[in-house]
């Protein structure tokens, strides 16, 4: 017949004496303690979501006068080009805006989906 293993406590060691290593005894929290902890985070994550929609709405009002400015821009230089005097030299001028805006929104576009 098979021997049964020894039931016997065994020692063992923790090193709770080593002073290199820290313990300690927690107890879990007490309603009250976990209500607080729960409206703080709720706080916080209304804040946070509060700051990121500002940021955003900041974001997209700076992109739209961007785009303004450079539609102006554009417009104007569009006139300039058809328009004016070529011998005063503004429609290579305007022309070269008009290259520089077009690279830019070239630029901007293929930008932004690689962020």
């Amino acid at each position: 017949m098979a021997e049964r293993p020894d039931k016997s406590p065994k020692i063992v060691n923790l090193a709770l004496d080593n002073p290199n290593l820290r313990h300690e005894v927690k107890t879990g929290e007490s309603p009250d303690e976990r209500a607080s902890r729960l409206r703080r985070e709720e706080a916080e994550a209304e804040h946070r979501i509060r700051a990121e929609a500002a940021a955003n709405t900041h974001k997209r009002r700076i992109e739209l006068i961007a785009v303004a400015v450079a539609f102006l821009t554009l417009i104007a230089c569009l006139s300039i080009a058809a328009f004016k005097d070529p011998k005063t030299g503004l429609p290579e001028k305007a022309m070269t805006i008009i290259a520089g805006i077009v690279g830019a929104l070239a630029g901007y576009l293929t930008g932004k989906t690689s962020r």
